[in-house]
This record gives C-alpha cells, sequence and structure tokens, in this order.
C-alpha cells in the first residue's frame, strides 16, 4: 500500500492506469482488512487517500466499494494512535471533496460522531 500510494501521489495518468487494474476496490479490501495492524492500517489510508486525490472517478469507485465506511472504522478503532488517525481524517477529506455521493454515504455511517471525537480526546487531554 505505501508503495501504491507513492507512486500514485500526484501522478493522475498513473491514477487513471490504475482503474483497469480494480486497485481502487483492492486498497479499499486492504483497508477493512487491515486495521488491527496501525503500520498495515496507516498505509491502506494513504494509498486510499493518494488514489482519490484529484480524481472524481477513484472516489466515486471507492465510495462504491465501502471505503467511506471502512474509513471511519480505521477513525473510530485509531483512539490510541494518532498517525493513524491524522491519516483517516486525511482519507475522509479526500474522499468526500466535490463528491455528494461520499458526502452521504460518510454522514450516513456517523462521520460527524467519528470526526468529532479526536477533538474530544485533544482537548481532553491538553493541559488546563
Amino acid at each position: 500500500c505505501e508503495a501504491l500510494a507513492a507512486l500514485t501521489r500526484g501522478r493522475h495518468e498513473v491514477k487513471e492506469a490504475m482503474d483497469g487494474l480494480d486497485a481502487c476496490e483492492a486498497v479499499v479490501g486492504v483497508l477493512r482488512l487491515s486495521c488491527d495492524d496501525a503500520n498495515t492500517c496507516k498505509a491502506a489510508l494513504k494509498a486510499v487517500k493518494a488514489l482519490a486525490e484529484g480524481l472524481s472517478t477513484n472516489k466515486s469507485m471507492m465510495g462504491a466499494a465501502g471505503a467511506c465506511e471502512a474509513v471511519l472504522a480505521a477513525l473510530r478503532g485509531s483512539q490510541d494512535d494518532a498517525d493513524v488517525s491524522v491519516a483517516a481524517l486525511e482519507t475522509v477529506a479526500a474522499l468526500s471533496e466535490g463528491m455528494p455521493g461520499n458526502q452521504h454515504a460518510m454522514r450516513e455511517a456517523g462521520a460527524c460522531e467519528a470526526l468529532v471525537a479526536p477533538l474530544h480526546a485533544l482537548t481532553r487531554d491538553a493541559p488546563p
């Protein structure tokens, strides 16, 4: 996943070439199965984000494959790992930007609550 994220970052032609390989669906599948391990989860989140950035076709395919729900599950499960939380938050933004369908899926999957929880954790742990 890390290699895929690095390969596709900022390269629309590579992202488009991945379409025929079902890369979007594969990365979402890895994300759904990998969040027991923080490093693998973070790598999968980065790959989803990299494939989503700037390419609505990929955002749509990943949304249809369950990426919105998988990213929120990763966010909910990352309370003890700030790096995974940040990667999940960035991925929520990448999948949602300009995509009403993904925005709706995020809301239906409880995005508002999931996005606010890390903020409460930060303020709870902050010194007075």
